[in-house]
């Protein structure tokens, strides 16, 4: 009871099927109370114009979560999909072994996927999902934490301090002061011309020369700060890799790498200038 169905000709959702569902099934079955939030992930069919602009009407904010971040943010992908999945498996294999030689076609589907759904899509389970992530009650650092840190596990992994393009920018005097830092010789502070042109030229080009007693020495009189540092800790990798300049474009109402509120007044102008578009197109 009160299930609806529907089909596409390639056999995926589409804006049609979207748009018939919200209209006739889930606005059917809501609450009276208003604003409803709806949370969709980025499906093309859920960019239908004519479901927005229900929606808007009938005060139910559509939001479409970040891409890629559905596996951690979703209710459905955290707390209900995964027993949904298990109870499918479960089913299936209860009927295969109860009827040898048979395999499960379109006209057991209903019946078996109705078990599975039931016993899955349980108040449990959907409250949990929410839960977890983070929608209700609301906690952000519940997605925060789930969050990994690449550059901190690969380093733990392989027990490096520093990895290449991996680990974040360091300055120059983080890695000063770790250096070794440098004692000065007892020997003769007299330096001629060109022993100083020589140890100046050193210090310009950053050289390594810390067996250079004269050269330490030279160093501690004249620079007594100094502390050499490898040429590869002192740049980033936006200095290492070429980096585009950025396209002198117009930015967007919201960023494509972001949620967005598809019932919102910019999202619904922007619908409505793009049909306006396509009808001067068709003129």
């Amino acid at each position: 009871p009160g299930t609806m169905y529907g089909l596409s000709s390639k056999g995926w959702i589409d804006y049609q099927l979207f748009n018939d569902w919200f209209e006739h099934h889930f606005l059917r079955y809501i609450p009276s109370v208003r604003p409803i939030l709806l949370l969709l992930d980025g499906h093309s069919s859920h960019y239908c114009p004519e479901t927005i602009m229900l929606a808007a009407k009938q005060k139910v904010i559509l939001f479409a979560l970040p891409p890629n971040t559905t596996h951690i943010s979703q209710p459905l992908d955290r707390g209900c999909f995964s027993p949904l999945k298990q109870a499918w498996k479960q089913v299936c294999h209860d009927f295969l072994v109860s009827h040898p030689g048979m395999v499960v076609t379109r006209f057991q589907f209903s019946q078996l996927f109705s078990k599975a759904w039931m016993s899955s899509m349980t108040i449990t389970n959907i409250v949990s999902g929410f839960k977890v992530a983070g929608v209700y009650p609301t906690n952000r650092e519940v997605i925060l934490k789930q969050i990994p840190d690449s550059s901190s596990k690969v380093a733990q992994e392989n027990g490096l301090v520093f990895i290449p393009l991996i680990s974040p920018y360091r300055r120059a005097h983080s890695y000063a002061a770790s250096s070794t830092t440098r004692t000065t010789p007892s020997n003769d502070k007299d330096f001629s011309e060109a022993e100083s042109k020589q140890y100046q030229k050193w210090f310009e080009e950053n050289a390594n020369i810390i067996d250079n007693d004269r050269y330490n020495v030279w160093l501690a009189e004249n620079h007594p700060n100094h502390v050499w540092i490898h040429p590869l800790c002192t740049i980033g990798v936006e200095q290492i890799l070429k980096v585009p300049e950025p396209l002198n474009t117009v930015a967007t109402v919201k960023p494509k790498s972001s949620g967005r509120v598809m019932t919102s007044h910019e999202h619904i102008e922007m619908i409505k200038e793009k049909e306006e578009v396509k009808k001067q197109k068709l003129k």
